[in-house]
């Protein structure tokens, strides 16, 4: 209760510095909020006086958290993600992967997947190693009537002096090691000087079927044979009128060919027309693909 004798004052202000964040003073460049009490005289029945504080609000700050508050926020938003994602990874389980089988169908589809794949890749490799083992036929053949071609010069004969001309087909007396010991100076009686004109690898088996090289095995001992199994052709022109007979009569080049020595391989399937032949066409029948020197 308020007396009477201080009714003059009509009220009375308080003023009171509001705490106030010294950051956020630095940052708007103001001094701290004042907040402002009133003093409310009021007067009873009985002409008693009596007080009661009423208070003033600073002017809104609100728009100066306005920053703070949404940081808030998104940080409340980024912590509830994570949890949420938390929480399912603890929920999930491979064992769906495991304990799940694969239906016939699946099964099906999956195998025939890997048999289409697994042909066409033995296709490709097939058909790699048959043009590898021709390109390897074709080199031969060509170091062949190089080799010849360099005794001759050296010598001015070849190794044999059958006429018309001499054909080593593995025929007897014309299997091609008579021919390739006096090339690798393996028989000095025709190679007097010992030169070496070729020197072929060793073929690769030493039992069965020879194959790519000078064969070590006793029914074929020193032949050179192809990369097929089968021993080399060549043909000589042994009466010296520059010309052999075509083992081939079409499709194989002219008739008789304008070379003083040919040589050849039956090819992949190991058969060929042109022995004893000639064979009627190079591009049929078991002759197809039989490797040439001149072509």
């Amino acid at each position: 209760m308020i007396p009477p004798s201080r009714a003059v004052a009509l009220a009375k202000v308080e003023l009171g510095a509001r705490p106030c964040d010294n950051k956020t003073t630095r940052q708007h460049g103001r001094s701290p909020p004042v907040s402002f009490r009133f003093v409310e005289i009021s007067r009873s029945e009985s002409g008693q006086l009596y007080g009661s504080p009423a208070s003033v609000e600073p002017p809104n700050t609100e728009n100066r958290s306005t920053p703070r508050r949404i940081r808030r926020v998104e940080q409340r938003i980024t912590a509830t993600r994570s949890a949420a994602a938390i929480s399912a990874l603890q929920g999930f389980s491979l064992s769906a992967f495991f304990t799940s089988g694969f239906t016939l169908i699946e099964m099906t589809v999956v195998v025939l997947i890997i048999g289409t794949l697994a042909a066409l890749l033995m296709t490709g490799a097939s058909s790699m190693f048959d043009r590898a083992k021709k390109a390897q036929a074709k080199n031969d053949l060509t170091q062949i009537v190089t080799a010849v071609t360099a005794f001759y010069t050296e010598y001015g004969i070849y190794p044999s002096t059958t006429t018309p001309e001499m054909t080593y087909d593995g025929t007897a007396g014309k299997t091609n090691n008579l021919l390739f010991d006096a090339l690798r100076a393996v028989n000095t009686t025709v190679n007097t000087r010992g030169i070496v004109f070729i020197s072929p690898r060793f073929a690769v088996g030493t039992t069965g079927t020879p194959r790519g090289g000078i064969s070590q095995v006793p029914a074929t001992s020193g032949q050179y044979m192809d990369p097929y199994g089968k021993p080399y052709i060549i043909r000589l022109d042994t009466n010296f009128d520059n010309a052999v007979t075509n083992p081939y009569s079409t499709n194989a080049g002219p008739v008789p060919l304008s070379f003083p020595v040919i040589a050849w391989s039956f090819g992949k399937d190991t058969l060929s027309g042109s022995i004893p032949g000639p064979a009627a066409d190079k591009k049929s029948g078991t002759s197809t693909d039989d490797v040439l020197s001149w072509q």
